[in-house]
Formats: structure tokens, sequence, C-alpha cells
């Protein structure tokens, strides 16, 4: 059972859930991944992404209270178009979406290590690349850094990488979903 604390915040006439990173880090029992939701948050604003909480209450397609952010207002409420997702599935998970990997690749060379590894050396994906590049969730997609081609399958997670986020890699979160959107 979920208690929201914040529910009744601003007096018994009134409902609020608290602002979308609360939503998620309210969820959190890890004092580490409830501030990186915050700092997340912090930067997705400077970016200007736009939020929006799927779920509000109650649990999503997913089966859990997600916070996503757009880059664009008229996108917003639109899962396929959420460029950022953030929820609280017994930890912290972050997806970014990584429409073009190669426009980020650059980038990729200077992040940390646990990052980097999500891309070098790729993945094997389905075993099937003609058939996972006609695959309705975008397919995979072909990338080279310093040389060296890459592959990562679009079957089972479209065109998001998905993570446990650390507080340190916050700011190569925005910006590879800047670069590679």
């Amino acid at each position: 059972m979920l208690c929201q604390f914040r529910l009744l915040q601003d007096g018994m006439d009134s409902v609020n859930y608290g602002l979308g990173a609360d939503y998620v880090a309210d969820r959190l029992h890890i004092k580490d991944e409830q501030d990186c939701v915050y700092k997340l948050d912090a930067a997705l604003r400077e970016f200007g992404y736009i939020k929006h909480i799927a779920g509000a209450g109650f649990t999503t397609a997913t089966g859990y209270d997600s916070l996503l952010c757009y880059k664009n207002e008229q996108d917003k409420g639109n899962r396929d178009k959420s460029i950022i997702r953030l929820s609280a599935e017994q930890k912290l998970i972050l997806r970014i979406r990584v429409k073009n990997i190669q426009n980020g690749a650059e980038h990729i060379k200077q992040c940390s290590d646990e990052l980097r590894g999500f891309f070098m050396p790729g993945d094997e994906g389905c075993g099937s690349r003609p058939g996972c590049m006609k695959q309705g969730l975008g397919g995979g997609q072909e990338y080279v850094i310093d040389g060296i081609t890459y592959w990562k399958c679009g079957c089972h997670g479209g065109k998001f990488i998905t993570l446990q986020p650390r507080s340190e890699d916050v700011a190569d979160y925005v910006r590879l979903a800047e670069l590679c959107n």
C-alpha cells in the first residue's frame, strides 16, 4: 500500500501529489536514489524539458507511476514522444530515448565507464538485424565510435536505453537525450 503524505499538504480542500520529482522520489527508500531524482529534475528544468506524470496516483501500463519528460508542450502526455522516463519500480529506473546514437557518439566516449557500457560493445540483440530494423518499435541502430561499428537491438527496448541512474552521471544523461534525439 502506498501512502501519499503530500496528498493534503495544501489543506483539506485540495489534492496535491507534489511536484513531478516528488511524485517519483516519495516512492523510493534509498536517499541516494531520491537525491538523483531531484538532481535529474533540476537538470531537466534547466534544459527546458516539460514534465508530465503518467499515472497520477494510479499505475500506468507498465505497472508503475512514471515521470515523463518532453521537449515540446504539444507532445506532453504522449508516451511515444517522451524523451526521458523516470520511474520507481522497486528501485529508480531511467529510460532515455536514443533515436540516433551516432549523433551522440563523440559524447559517449567522454562518459563514465558504466554509461559507456550501454553503448560499447553494443549488444547481440535478437540475432536478426534485418528483422530488427523493420520492427515497429523503431528498429535497431548501427553506429561507429572510434572506427568500430556497434549495434543496438531495437526489438525489446525500442529506442530507449534503460538503466539505474547515478547522480554523478546526470549531466551525461541529459546531454545524451539532447544529442541522440
